[in-house]
């Protein structure tokens, strides 16, 4: 009897950023206008605390020619009930989305040879993904100008645990057998972003778009972790011409998946070598059945 050890870890991170869109400053929707640029959005902060359309007399701010009306735009900045995102950012934005980015893997097992000469091989393994999101330089609008800048929309993480076992005996020349049995687990979870990547703010009723825009976060009643266990049988059968003229094999495999039941798949293949230096391979129809 021989038996070895094995084993393998990897861990990697990085930090990647990419630019969304121009918010063009006269035009873009539901942040400087409703109507395409004919005219500047103008938030009225007496609206949003009384719930009252109109309350604070805030006037429509025309635009000429890629150029709000400088008299009509004065008199939004001296009403303190009215604002533009103009104030804000006055030659629109460019929002920077990215993320930290994290990936690790953890496999360990043990193999070796029994000595009528079948081979074992049992192991265990752990691989973890993770995108921890960042969004800057943009706005939640329906905050008005209380809104921040920087965004935390929230992460995706992606986790699996593999267990398995393995046993494979060539008898004779011409047959090879073997077979196996599989525990897999899997794991998604989406982390809640911060509320204002969220959140449905007071002058979202007037028109301003809510969440960080671009990417909104998630929300905290939508996080959470959602499992997915399967166990799995399978076999392999594998005939073989002892010159090396032809080999048939056929697999089949078993998988219950705890949530939507379990299906059987089989497979047949062959190989013919034509010459020393050519051959033809395929597989044969599948069969599959679930239930």
């Amino acid at each position: 009897m021989r038996n070895a050890g094995y084993g393998h870890a990897n861990y990697a991170r990085k930090k990647v950023t990419e630019g969304f869109y121009f918010r063009n400053p006269n035009n873009r929707a539901n942040i400087y206008s409703l109507d395409e640029g004919a005219t500047l959005m103008v938030g009225d902060r007496l609206w949003a605390e009384t719930g009252v359309p109109g309350a604070g007399n805030c006037p429509a701010v025309p635009i000429a020619d890629n150029v709000p009306d400088s008299a009509t735009l004065a008199q939004v900045a001296a009403n303190p009930n009215c604002f533009t995102f103009r104030e804000l950012a006055p030659g629109g934005f460019t929002p920077q989305f990215g993320g930290e980015v994290s990936d690790a893997s953890l496999v360990g097992g043990l193999r070796g040879m029994l000595d009528n000469g079948v081979i074992w091989d049992a192991s265990a393994s752990y691989g973890m993904h993770e995108s921890d999101f960042f969004f800057l330089n943009t706005v939640n609008a329906s905050l008005g100008l209380d809104t921040p800048r920087e965004f935390d929309p929230g992460l995706y993480r992606q986790e699996d645990v593999n267990l398995n076992f393995d046993v494979s005996h060539a008898v004779g020349e011409i047959v090879n057998i073997a077979a196996g049995a599989e525990w897999r687990d899997e794991r998604f979870t989406i982390g809640a972003g911060g509320r204002p990547s969220w959140e449905v703010g007071p002058y979202a009723a007037q028109g301003f778009v809510s969440g960080s825009n671009g990417f909104p976060g998630f929300p905290d009643y939508t996080s959470g972790t959602w499992t997915r266990s399967n166990v799995a049988l399978y076999g392999d059968l594998e005939l073989r011409d002892p010159d090396g003229a032809w080999t048939v094999g056929g697999a089949v495999r078993f998988e219950h998946f705890d949530l939507f039941g379990s299906t059987t798949n089989g497979k047949l293949s062959a190989r013919y070598a034509l010459t020393d230096a050519v051959a033809i391979r395929g597989p044969l129809p599948r069969a599959s059945r679930t239930r």
